[in-house]
């Protein structure tokens, strides 16, 4: 039982971006490949599901209650906190690639935003941002 319609929505939203992230093995062992892999994932996500971002997205920003907000938060903290270990854990990464106006932190950030654009856009694969990452951080 779900108390109204935007508490289905969130729930169901919720759902696909667990099955997104945590449905089957990882088979990257990189960043960049890990950056790849989630994003093709992610973009299957969204063709079995149309609509699935552009409607979450609009029903979180025009939910009146914080919960909504506060569950995406929670997601995407999720998926930053796990992208964040497999960056500190790829060995191939430069050690002098970040500084304090190039943390691992924006990094991902960086990502995280620019595979939504591309999702939202529709794009067959993520494009230059594998090459982006493997030109700025490895050797």
């Amino acid at each position: 039982y779900f108390e109204d319609k935007d508490a289905l929505v969130l729930a169901t939203v919720e759902s696909s971006w667990q099955e997104i992230f945590h449905g089957g093995d990882w088979q990257a062992d990189t960043f960049c490949g890990c950056v790849a892999e989630l994003y093709d994932r992610a973009r299957q996500g969204t063709e079995a599901c149309p609509g699935f971002l552009t409607g979450h997205a609009i029903r979180i920003a025009g939910s009146r209650r914080g919960e909504a907000r506060s569950a995406m938060e929670h997601t995407f903290a999720h998926m930053r906190n796990a992208l964040l270990a497999v960056l500190r854990a790829d060995k191939a990464v430069r050690q002098d690639s970040f500084t304090v106006f190039f943390s691992q932190e924006e990094l991902i950030s960086f990502v995280l935003d620019h595979m939504l654009i591309l999702l939202v856009r529709q794009q067959s694969d993520c494009g230059a941002l594998p090459e982006l990452i493997r030109r700025a951080i490895y050797e």
